[in-house]
């Protein structure tokens, strides 16, 4: 089982009690930024709704039941998620998952789906899932994850119980790095670009860190265009065409998270031009979250710097 931290912990405090009586509504939406551990928190509900000995997130995590959610091989716990190449769950999915749920329990102990990114739905998935969300089969509960709560139909938020999961505290970060290390990015600065979310954490850890400071360092050497270094920016990036926007956006946020650690030291080793381009930075962390496009605000703080 994945790596449990405080913030999945105190959600599952608030959880456990209705799970115990038997109580949990049986459509949650539970929202975080990615990597912030949402489908670690799907599956230790999933296990304390199908385990044979445990009423309670997690379970008793050593059944047979238990083990078989682990690893998403559960009879009857069914995945849902956008596949490969797809810039959309598609509609038929949704009504092959629903047709599954309406059918008996093969265990006895009901029938739980987990819905990951259930942005990715459109509004004919979502749509489809709108009666199922106010009238439940029996004994079968949907477990819906999201990074953009925003994006979902009205309809639909207001027939799940919202569940927020936050990020890590800067310390809690700092003890999850002690305990999985770092890697090559460093401490301090993995810590400034994963903003809580241990996922994240360690994918960059893992080396997509080094490309990222690489990135960063490049505004302060020059030699590229502003239209290069954008590009260079957001090579690799591949996904469906919401998911792309916000993967652009997250890689400019990361970058210009690093970028600012690099002026802050410019600034204490005494460069005069680094407190302007703190200024620079900041204003285009800002621009990012009123909207702008990540490509604009890029050029924008090449031209700057």
């Amino acid at each position: 089982m994945r790596w449990v931290g405080p913030h999945i912990e105190r959600v599952e405090a608030s959880l456990d009690p209705l799970l115990a009586e038997g109580r949990l509504p049986h459509a949650l939406l539970i929202s975080g930024a990615p990597g912030v551990g949402k489908r670690s928190l799907t599956l230790r509900i999933a296990r304390g709704l199908l385990c044979s000995s445990a009423r309670r997130s997690g379970g008793c995590g050593s059944c047979g039941s238990c083990r078989r959610v682990d690893v998403a091989e559960h009879p009857d716990l069914h995945v849902l998620k956008r596949p490969a190449g797809k810039t959309r769950i598609p509609v038929a999915d949704v009504r092959e998952l629903l047709e599954a749920l309406s059918r008996s329990s093969l265990e006895g102990r009901g029938r739980v789906a987990l819905l990951s990114g259930v942005e990715d739905l459109g509004t004919e998935g979502q749509n489809a899932l709108l009666k199922t969300l106010e009238e439940p089969f029996p004994g079968t509960w949907l477990l819906l994850t999201t990074s953009r709560p925003e994006t979902l139909l009205d309809t639909v938020r207001s027939r799940v119980h919202r569940v927020g999961l936050p990020p890590l505290g800067e310390e809690e970060m700092r003890q999850f790095l002690s305990q999985v290390g770092s890697g090559e990015l460093g401490l301090e600065d993995l810590l400034a670009v994963a903003e809580g979310s241990p996922g994240r954490a360690l994918e960059l850890s893992a080396g997509e860190g080094l490309a990222t400071l690489e990135q960063a360092e490049g505004l302060f050497v020059g030699g590229m265009t502003e239209q290069a270094w954008t590009r260079r920016v957001f090579e690799g990036l591949a996904s469906g065409e919401e998911g792309l926007r916000q993967a652009k956006k997250m890689r400019a946020r990361e970058v210009l998270a690093l970028s600012l650690r690099l002026a802050r030291q410019r600034g204490v080793a005494g460069e005069d031009r680094a407190w302007s381009q703190i200024e620079i930075v900041l204003q285009a962390l800002r621009d990012l979250d009123l909207g702008l496009a990540p490509e604009q605000v890029l050029q924008a703080v090449h031209r700057q710097m």
